[in-house]
């Protein structure tokens, strides 16, 4: 079976976190350090999950993983430190039991409903089940399953690319795209690693990035002015 995945990802270039409560979204851990410095004291690490809150951003930017960051204040169990702003999203980070967005959309949001229909595909004349779900926070799963491949669409509203691309990046789906260490990629810039090349491109505006295997597997990213959608192509050789 070949599995082609394309998605299309909103460009949020916020450039500070509100007060409020956030979680870390890093595999490895996050240093929580003593000061808006690189070089400061580290006063924890703070655990893959752990829950932070926010009380000010420091306008000092630094790069880190391919892509600007800015310091967070954050208290984490009584303590007052500092931390990148790129390693924390305003919702929970999945559960190591998430294979996939559909087990991190169950896991934010219950089901308000499920609609199902049947759809012709026009260059093959196909006849194929459409299946959407729609959840209590406004994400969606649009699958479409055919005899022979399918495909589904996931929609996340308010979202930024990069708590997207650290989500995507901590499921098992996605992780031989998306490897834990892998940094957010730069555009105009190519990449290769192993079997994989890597092409960011901006194009009017819109940001593609779009993973290839030498096999023909591909993943293609692009900006939106509205929301994230991840688009998950399958079929067979």
């Amino acid at each position: 079976m070949r599995l082609k995945i394309l998605g299309i990802i909103l460009l949020g270039m916020c450039l500070s976190l509100k007060a409020g409560t956030y979680y870390v979204v890093v595999k490895s851990g996050l240093n929580l350090r003593e000061k808006p410095d690189t070089n400061s004291k580290v006063l924890i690490r703070l655990p893959y999950g752990a829950t932070v809150t926010a009380t000010d951003s420091i306008k000092i930017q630094f790069k880190r993983d391919n892509v600007f960051n800015f310091w967070v204040k954050v208290t984490y169990k009584g303590l007052v430190g500092y931390v990148a702003n790129r390693y924390l999203i305003n919702q929970p980070a999945p559960l190591a039991s998430c294979n996939g967005l559909r087990d991190y959309f169950a896991q934010l949001s219950k089901i308000t409903y499920t609609y199902k229909s049947f759809r012709e595909i026009r260059h093959s004349h196909e006849s194929c089940m459409l299946t959407k779900t729609i959840f209590e926070n406004g994400m969606e799963e649009h699958n479409v399953s055919c005899e022979d491949d399918g495909e589904t669409d996931y929609f996340l509203p308010q979202w930024e690319i990069y708590e997207v691309f650290m989500v995507l990046r901590c499921l098992k789906e996605f992780e031989y795209i998306f490897e834990v260490c892998d940094g957010v990629p730069q555009i105009g810039k190519s990449y290769r690693k192993g079997d994989k090349t890597l092409e960011i491109k901006n194009i009017d505006g819109a940001i593609s990035i779009k993973y290839r295997w030498d096999e023909g597997a591909e993943i293609l990213i692009t900006s939106s002015c509205s929301q994230v959608i991840v688009h998950v192509q399958h079929g067979i050789y």
